[in-house]
């Protein structure tokens, strides 16, 4: 895959480009935001240092993360990793220092299914949400993704959360982009419809 891949005809609405250490502190900065933390089973504060190794670490252990710009405007993170059994493990979070335009969470789906489904030819897609996160839990029953199970997990802190578990197959994933199609602004149809992951 390529570093930059313009995902529209036009060739400068929506553009992916890799985590590296050039966007290490914009994305850290994401990442470590009280919104962010508070939704994840990890709500430590993450050093910079540490990060740049998670990077580094990332590539080798088939850990695939794309920061999402619209416009040159950076909106946020996916990503999908292999985790075995021709399965991948998907999630994302949205910039807390732009303003995030219409449709990137969506978008942010609609790109992981690509990735997951017709570049790296798995054959599902899960996911995990905190039972407090709402508004994933409302776009994943929106577009009919599976809920697989529930369980309770400790953080870091120690104190438990609820994780409901998501899963999409591949032969359900037609039908979902339909429906992600429908809740895009049409440039951002445009991107995501002709996006390309080169090899």
């Amino acid at each position: 895959m390529t570093a930059n891949l313009s995902l529209s005809k036009s060739g400068g609405i929506v553009t992916l480009k890799r985590l590296s250490s050039e966007n290490a502190e914009i994305v850290l900065s994401w990442r470590n935001s009280d919104k962010v933390r508070a939704n994840s089973l990890d709500e430590r504060k993450i050093q910079l240092s540490d990060h740049l190794e998670f990077i580094e670490n990332s590539h080798e252990k088939k850990r695939h993360y794309f920061v999402v710009e619209i416009h040159n405007e950076p909106q946020g993170l996916f990503n999908v990793n292999e985790i075995g059994d021709a399965t991948g493990l998907w999630g994302c979070y949205l910039s807390s220092t732009n303003t995030i335009r219409p449709g990137v969470f969506p978008l942010m789906v609609g790109l992981s299914g690509k990735l997951a489904f017709e570049e790296l030819q798995l054959q599902n897609l899960r996911s995990e949400v905190l039972a407090q996160n709402i508004a994933p839990q409302k776009l994943n029953d929106y577009l009919g993704v599976t809920r697989a199970g529930f369980r309770k997990e400790k953080r870091r802190s120690a104190n438990c959360v609820d994780v409901i578990c998501y899963d999409l197959s591949k032969s359900d994933w037609d039908d979902i982009l339909v429906k992600i199609d429908k809740l895009l602004p049409s440039r951002i149809r445009e991107g995501l419809n002709a996006v390309k992951f080169p090899t």
